[in-house]
């Protein structure tokens, strides 16, 4: 595990470091927000009372993803936790329950995360309310137990923030020529091949550990490269950070948010 853990942390130091290379002369300086989000939780307990998370679990994990959103002055911190002993929405079944489950224990200008087992729909880790950073009345966020990790939340925390999958728009060629209108339409972050319903783990090296494998070719012939490292992306092994533009965006979505209400 050590090991796994030192090859992961040089795979981000190097990440890193190249990226502010090539950012450095192109990129005007990030907005800094300077503010402190606060979080309810709403745990849910299973039949048998366990919980979908630790508190002190969360925690730590919420201490690291603030990692992820320094660069533009951003943190988040539990204000409160809500215990929801209700196994009914430890496993959401539908869209009713869905609805219960948030209009029953929400909080108005407070981002509300909701950590369970399962629900209907969304995405692979959870779901959050696209943009909701700019909509208060629905800040809903939901983490599923064995997702919940700093990383993975960060993901779903940028969906609320106002970012897409770096592979959302199909069609980005790898030139970056069509950066505006396809993939995220965001131009530092590398043409991304994957689709929706693969495995993530398909095109990634088991023995060099984050290297891209994919033989997939753009429409011009060019072999895809993209950032296993980008926490937007869906190589969640890999996840090192966003890249600064996207980092802008997020910053922005806020800013330009008429209600600032947090």
């Amino acid at each position: 595990m050590r090991v796994v853990f030192y090859i992961f942390f040089a795979f981000c130091t190097f990440y890193n470091a190249a990226a502010q290379t090539s950012l450095v002369n192109t990129n005007r300086p990030l907005p800094n927000l300077g503010k402190t989000f606060s979080i309810v939780a709403h745990i849910v307990s299973d039949t048998n009372g366990i919980r979908a998370i630790d508190t002190n679990r969360l925690k730590k994990e919420l201490a690291l993803m603030n990692g992820y959103f320094s660069p533009i002055g951003v943190k988040f911190e539990v204000c409160k936790v809500n215990y929801i002993p209700n196994y009914t929405f430890f496993a959401l079944k539908d869209k009713k329950e869905y609805g219960e489950l948030i209009n029953q224990n929400r909080v108005d200008k407070r981002i509300n995360m909701y950590f369970l087992e399962s629900y209907p729909d969304g995405e692979l880790f959870g779901d959050a309310k696209f943009k909701g950073i700019a909509k208060p009345d629905s800040a809903n966020v939901m983490v599923l137990y064995n997702h919940a990790t700093a990383a993975k939340m960060a993901h779903l925390m940028g969906h609320f923030f106002g970012l897409v999958h770096t592979f959302d728009m199909k069609g980005e060629f790898v030139d970056g020529s069509n950066c505006k209108t396809a993939g995220d339409k965001i131009c530092d972050t590398p043409a991304d091949p994957f689709e929706e319903g693969s495995n993530p783990l398909d095109d990634l090296s088991t023995v060099d550990f984050c290297r891209f494998t994919g033989k997939t070719k753009d429409f011009k012939g060019q072999y895809y490269v993209p950032d296993v490292g980008n926490i937007m992306s869906m190589y969640y092994p890999c996840y090192c950070s966003f890249s600064q533009e996207q980092l802008r965006l997020m910053a922005e979505n806020y800013i330009n948010s008429t209600d600032k209400l947090w």
